[in-house]
């Protein structure tokens, strides 16, 4: 099997680490990295158990750094991973002999919280899937008909009449983008634990494909630098990022000018880096975090206003490939994000 044919599913995957004395983890398999340390890089290599995974229980910790030979120690603790997020998690470490050297051996399984958790969480996507089914017939009638009004009928409307009209459509087409954004939730709930190596600049030209006749009507020019990289990641979801941000520039290109889009790709401080810059109405300062943390609107004009979802869904799509997304630039300078990759890394099991 080649590297571009492995397929990795995580829930599959016994989550094992391998520590020195010292408690360094030396290795570790990517399901480890994934679901108890929260990172796909290589950023945990020669990290302490305790910085990445806290203990709640300082003393099970001390019982891990003295343990004894060949005596195993089983432990049901809660911890909080490099991510802050907390885990309910059973398993066991064993002290082994590695040829000259002592290493321990640290093999993790979910406890019955985790896997309530689990459970849980699928479960809530099955009501959004149902909410999303059952809703998607009646709001596209809605606006089929409100547009079939308004093609008809609206010359014999009064100006009172038109401006209801106008009203009732543009509250049909925002209810109409609410249910898309739980369909893209959807999407990344069902492939965020599929990855495998790929090149980014596959990705990158494929999700110009599904905007190609909207960046043609608004002039668009874009510009690329730098060398795409090959990563770890879900293709389906990278596209997904990248399309939603050139939908936003061409959403909120200012009017009258034609849209200009910069893509650079470069290495920084061990990170992949994608910057996304154009010269659209941008976003004041002020309005970047709540844009992308509660959902609200981050772009506001007289001709055009949006919802936050869009860079919401960027930024978890980001975070699932162990990095970050970021706003950088202001409305006098357009708008511009700075998307995080770890560096690529091989998938092994050990």
């Amino acid at each position: 099997m080649t590297e571009s044919e492995f397929q990795w599913v995580a829930p599959l995957q016994t989550p094992i680490g391998v520590l020195d004395h010292g408690l360094r983890i030396i290795k570790c398999n990517s399901s480890f990295a994934n679901r108890c340390l929260g990172i796909f890089s290589e950023a945990w290599k020669n990290q302490t158990l305790d910085r990445v995974l806290q203990f709640q229980n300082p003393s099970l910790l001390e019982e891990f750094k003295n343990s004894k030979l060949e005596k195993p120690i089983f432990f049901r603790e809660q911890f909080l991973n490099s991510s802050h997020e907390e885990l309910h998690l059973r398993g066991s470490l064993t002290r082994v002999r590695s040829g000259n050297e002592e290493v321990l051996f640290l093999e993790i399984s979910e406890s019955s919280e985790s896997k309530k958790s689990n459970l849980k969480e699928k479960e809530i996507a099955a009501v959004i899937s149902r909410l999303y089914h059952d809703l998607q017939e009646p709001i596209r009638n809605h606006n089929a008909f409100l547009k079939l009004l308004s093609d008809r009928f609206v010359n014999e409307l009064n100006p009172k009449g038109k401006e209801f009209l106008r009203i009732a459509r543009d509250g049909g087409e925002r209810l109409w983008n609410r249910i898309q954004s739980l369909l893209s939730f959807l999407r990344i709930e069902k492939e965020k634990n599929i990855f495998r190596t790929l090149s980014l600049e596959e990705v990158w030209k494929n999700s110009l494909d599904p905007v190609k006749d909207d960046l043609e009507t608004a002039n668009a020019n874009i510009s690329v630098e730098g060398i795409f990289p090959r990563i770890v990641g879900n293709g389906f979801l990278l596209q997904e990022l990248f399309t939603q941000l050139l939908s936003n520039s061409i959403r909120f290109k200012r009017p009258n000018e034609a849209l200009i889009l910069s893509v650079s790709c470069f290495m920084d401080d061990g990170w992949n880096k994608v910057r996304v810059r154009d010269n659209g109405i941008g976003l004041e300062s002020k309005e970047q975090r709540i844009s992308i943390d509660l959902f609200k609107t981050f772009h506001e004009s007289n001709e055009s206003a949006g919802q936050g979802t869009g860079l919401f869904f960027c930024k978890r799509i980001a975070e699932l490939h162990g990095g970050s997304l970021e706003i950088e630039t202001g409305l006098a300078e357009g708008f511009g994000v700075l998307i995080r990759f770890p560096k690529e890394f091989q998938l092994e099991q050990i």
